[in-house]
């Protein structure tokens, strides 16, 4: 998978890719953000449970997603999906709300 030499991340397209990645893993990651659905169908709540279930706890999730606002559940909390078109602002904010855990509990 491609990889950053700027920043330190990896970019994944089916969650096959990520469930190999998961055992190379050297550290826990500070957040993953994925899409709602993936190329091979699995949706975001799929990559989180593995993600949780392979690292041994749950990893930050933020949802990106052009989904209809309406049918998506929130993973942990209201603030850990955003809807396309996103900002590089609103990026940013969520990654870090999440990182620092800022994460309030959904209904």
């Amino acid at each position: 998978p491609p990889r950053s030499t700027l920043f330190p991340y990896t970019t994944l397209f089916r969650s096959e890719e990520f469930e190999t990645i998961l055992g190379d893993v050297e550290r826990f990651p500070d957040l993953i953000i994925t899409d709602f659905r993936l190329r091979d169908s699995k949706t975001a709540r799929e990559v989180a449970m593995l993600g949780a279930a392979r690292l041994g706890r749950p990893c930050p999730c933020l949802v990106v997603t052009g989904e209809p606002a309406a049918s998506i559940v929130p993973l942990a909390c209201e603030q850990d999906v955003l809807s396309k078109p996103v900002s590089p602002a609103e990026l940013r904010r969520g990654m870090l709300a999440l990182i620092a855990g800022e994460c309030t509990a959904s209904a």
